[in-house]
């Protein structure tokens, strides 16, 4: 067993033991540390009725998306993450669209 390359002397702590054995690189999700406030949002109010983003949105939930969902392995009682809702992700990919975004 070797000791651990110093990054920086931290005083009254003592060198760690390193253990041999594969590289392990921990996947983390760090703080935001730019953040001002936590604070409650009504995502009904940040756009306006009439706004174009609602009349896609109602226009998406008529449309059939279960063929989106054939190859979906994100169920109710087995570990991982929940898939994004395919109506939003068209939607989004509508509303683009018709600003001019690829």
């Amino acid at each position: 067993m070797g000791t651990q390359q110093r990054l920086i002397e931290v005083a009254g702590v003592e060198p760690t033991v390193a253990v041999a054995g594969p590289a392990r690189v921990a996947r983390l999700k760090e703080p935001d540390r730019k953040q001002m406030v936590i604070d409650l949002v009504d995502l009904e109010r940040l756009i306006p009725e009439e706004h174009l983003a609602r009349a896609i949105w109602a226009l998406v939930q008529q449309l059939p998306t279960e063929g989106f969902l054939q190859a979906n392995k994100s169920v109710e009682g087995h570990a991982g993450r929940p898939r994004i809702c395919p109506k939003m992700l068209l939607s989004l990919w509508v509303y683009g669209y018709s600003q001019g975004l690829g």
